[in-house]
């Protein structure tokens, strides 16, 4: 693909531009995705088709709800290597509960992270690294690959010699999942009296009031802030929609979102 493809693939496609420019050579999109880039007249090649979506959770998924049990379970069996930080509190918590236009409630959850290292390894530690998942709600293998990474170093520890002195050297801190309004949201319509399967959610729990937007809601078109376009850090980057409806949209100013402010 060309540079000017590119620039015109990613206009076409603002939430996959961050792939685009990076120089990806395939894109796992929707129907409505190739529908798009068909009528822009890029050249377009379908390498393959996906199943339909299950009309039921993933059984290899986690719930956002087991997600924080899994937490306290594993701070409670492996003091040597982890401590649970809460840095925060998500949207729908700092506002008492949110709403939904049907008037489901979302209670917010606490903003958790894990420090992985092991506390009686002597001397100093080298510096921290930090990894998160699930800033996108719809993305739940990020929040999967968090868990998995967590119970590999763990578990590797003492087998796996690079695992054990990177967990005597250093600090691990893990965002587990940094979104978890919007994750309650991808879970509820898989629910009555939705049970649609998940929703494909892709920001937070924030309504911007004064502005209706698509309820059920759709992928390209449901309320919230994209949390991944509201860090202070380029926060006009291209990319970004000023659409308090879109997808992209970027919030009403930098690092506007308490999530956000939580983790800088």
């Amino acid at each position: 693909m060309s540079a000017g493809d590119a620039q015109r693939l990613a206009a076409v496609l603002p939430e996959w531009e961050e792939q685009i420019v990076a120089g990806t050579e395939r894109l796992s999109l929707t129907a409505e995705d190739v529908a798009r880039v068909g009528s822009s007249g890029l050249p377009l090649r379908i390498a393959g088709r996906a199943p339909n979506r299950p009309q039921f959770w993933p059984s290899c998924y986690h719930t956002l709800q087991e997600t924080y049990d899994w937490v306290d379970q594993l701070d409670a069996q492996h003091p040597q290597f982890v401590k649970v930080y809460d840095f925060g509190d998500s949207h729908c918590k700092v506002e008492g509960g949110c709403r939904t236009p049907d008037d489901d409630l979302l209670a917010g959850h606490d903003l958790l992270a894990l420090r992985i290292t092991n506390e009686l390894a002597p001397g100093p530690k080298l510096g921290p690294l930090w990894i998160d998942g699930g800033i996108h709600a719809r993305e739940i293998s990020a929040t999967e690959l968090m868990m998995l990474y967590v119970e590999h170093l763990i578990g590797a520890y003492g087998e796996d010699p690079q695992v054990t002195y990177l967990l005597d050297s250093r600090e691990i801190y893990v965002g587990v999942n940094l979104n978890p309004d919007g994750r309650d949201l991808v879970e509820l319509g898989d629910g009555r009296p939705y049970s649609g399967g998940p929703w494909y959610w892709r920001k937070n729990g924030h309504e911007i009031r004064g502005y209706e937007c698509s309820w059920p809601p759709s992928v390209r078109e449901h309320y919230g802030v994209d949390l991944n376009r509201n860090h202070s850090f380029k926060w006009q980057l291209p990319g970004h929609s000023n659409d308090p409806c879109a997808e992209t949209y970027r919030g009403q100013s930098a690092a506007s979102e308490v999530e956000t402010q939580a983790i800088e």
